[in-house]
């Protein structure tokens, strides 16, 4: 089983991995915690919509694919993240250097089923529908609420190229 998350780090706070989970709370929002949504628009029209810090969690059947360890704004990972998914529907590899890091992340099909992901020097077959879908719906979710709360339209053709892919890997 796969999850995708996507964390909102709470502004002026500093972050030294790892952290307790106690402190992961203090400095962390999930963005689907509805009981913090108040505060997720707060952060996001402060930094003018553009400028807030968190990471993506992956979690591929309680393995950490990656998370908190690559903090950056959200929004170049998540275009970052798109671009990678519909490159590689493309093209069935891809490659790219993680925002900020000097990491690589790949993907490679494998079969029909089955996606190599590289991701510095781990690397892990995971099911390749369940792994760009969730991705993706991940995806859809940050731009949908980004674009809610920021009541812009900037980031609306990410949006589309996500429904685009979505509904390839549908029909």
């Amino acid at each position: 089983m796969m999850t995708v998350e996507t964390f909102l780090l709470v502004p002026d706070t500093n972050v030294e991995v790892p952290l307790t989970l106690e402190q992961f709370n203090m400095k962390f929002i999930n963005i689907e915690n509805k009981e913090r949504y108040q505060e997720i628009q707060k952060i996001i029209k402060d930094s003018n919509g553009e400028y807030y810090y968190g990471f993506i969690k992956v979690t591929y059947n309680d393995h950490i694919l990656f998370g908190e360890e690559f903090i950056d704004y959200l929004l170049i990972y998540w275009i970052a993240i798109t671009d990678l998914l519909y490159s590689f529907l493309e093209d069935e590899f891809v490659e790219m250097i993680v925002p900020g890091y000097e990491v690589k992340l790949s993907f490679t099909k494998i079969n029909n089923d089955v996606i190599k992901i590289k991701y510095g020097n781990d690397i892990f077959n995971v099911a390749k529908k369940e792994f760009i879908m969730k991705l993706l719906s991940g995806g859809k979710y940050f731009f949908e609420n980004h674009i809610l709360i920021t009541s812009s339209s900037k980031y609306q053709i990410i949006l589309e190229k996500i429904y685009s892919m979505l509904k390839s890997l549908v029909d």
